[in-house]
């Protein structure tokens, strides 16, 4: 089972930034003809060429996976594609969601570390939504740029 996406490693810029990527969990998932309990749903998460998969979680049409992805800043990647899929029902799409990440390394171009956790709508079912945590950070690497400055 695959817990991280990659590492994707390219040659770039931005070597020690990344996006922690957690796929919380979901709700309200269109399950379709069949009952809750036989629905099990997993997360198909798309990161340019890479793909992850969450484990399946056997009758809830509210799962809680709580994944952790990682997006390498060298991936380049500048979107998140997310599809919510039932194994009981030959993997049929319930729901998919596609989230930029342009602005997430851009606050990282600029060192501001940002945090993001909320639900987004899935489309292409009648309902549901899906909760994810972003983390973007950088490392501390060995360039000399000033952020703790002296107070006197």
């Amino acid at each position: 089972s695959l817990h991280e996406l990659g590492p994707v490693t390219r040659h770039g810029a931005g070597g020690d930034c990344k996006i922690e990527l957690r796929v919380v969990g979901a709700c309200n998932l269109d399950v379709g003809d069949a009952s809750s309990d036989e629905a099990v749903p997993y997360a198909m998460v798309t990161v340019g060429e890479v793909t992850g998969k969450t484990m399946a979680f056997k009758g809830a049409a509210r799962p809680t996976w709580n994944h952790k992805f990682e997006i390498a800043a060298a991936s380049k990647a500048t979107e998140v594609r997310v599809a919510i899929m039932d194994q009981a029902a030959k993997n049929r799409v319930l729901g998919t969601l596609s989230l930029s990440l342009e602005d997430k390394w851009q606050n990282l171009q600029e060192r501001k570390p940002t945090s993001v956790s909320e639900w987004y709508g899935l489309q292409g079912g009648k309902r549901g939504a899906i909760k994810l945590q972003l983390l973007c950070t950088c490392g501390g690497g060995s360039g000399g740029g000033g952020s703790a400055e002296a107070a006197a």
